[in-house]
C-alpha cells in the first residue's frame, strides 16, 4: 500500500492492485476545515488514480478516531461520499471502534447517506476483516 497523504489527523493510502483507497482518521480534528481538506485530498487521489486503475473500494478506518462535528458528518455523507461514488467508488467499509461516540458518529453519517450512493456499505471492527470483505465482493 502506498501512502498518498498524511497530515496528522488523516492519512490516505492506496492499494492499486486491490483498487482500494484506505483513509484513517486519528484523534479529534477540531476544525471542519481539517476534515473537508482531507476529503478533498481523497477525491483528488481517486481522480489521479482513475487513469491508471480506478479505485472501487473505500475503507474508512475510524479505530483511532474521536467524535466529529455533526456538520462534518453531514458533509461526508451528502457531499464527499457522493462525489467519490461519481468517480467510480462502489463499495464502502467502515472500521468502527468500541468508542460509543464514534459509533454514534457512524450511525449519523449513515442516516445522512443516500442508500443508493454505494453498491454496498459494511461496518467491521478489525482490519483483518477487510480481506474477507474484499473476497466476498469478488
Amino acid at each position: 500500500m502506498r501512502i498518498y497523504s498524511n497530515d496528522g489527523y488523516m492519512s490516505i493510502s492506496v492499494d492499486q492492485e486491490e483498487c482500494l483507497l484506505y483513509y484513517k482518521i486519528s484523534g479529534y480534528p477540531k476544525f471542519s476545515e481539517i476534515i473537508r481538506n482531507g476529503h478533498d485530498k481523497i477525491l483528488v487521489c481517486v481522480k489521479e488514480m482513475k487513469s491508471e486503475k480506478p479505485i472501487n473500494y473505500l475503507v474508512a478506518d475510524l479505530l483511532d478516531a474521536k467524535i466529529l462535528l455533526n456538520e462534518d458528518l453531514e458533509f461526508i455523507a451528502k457531499v464527499s461520499y457522493p462525489r467519490l461514488a461519481n468517480e467510480g467508488i462502489k463499495h464502502l467499509v467502515i472500521l468502527v471502534s468500541e468508542n460509543i461516540n464514534v459509533k454514534i458518529n457512524v450511525e449519523k453519517t449513515l442516516e445522512y447517506l443516500d442508500p443508493k450512493v454505494f453498491e454496498s456499505v459494511k461496518l467491521i471492527e478489525n482490519k483483518k476483516s477487510i480481506q474477507k470483505w474484499l473476497k466476498s465482493l469478488a
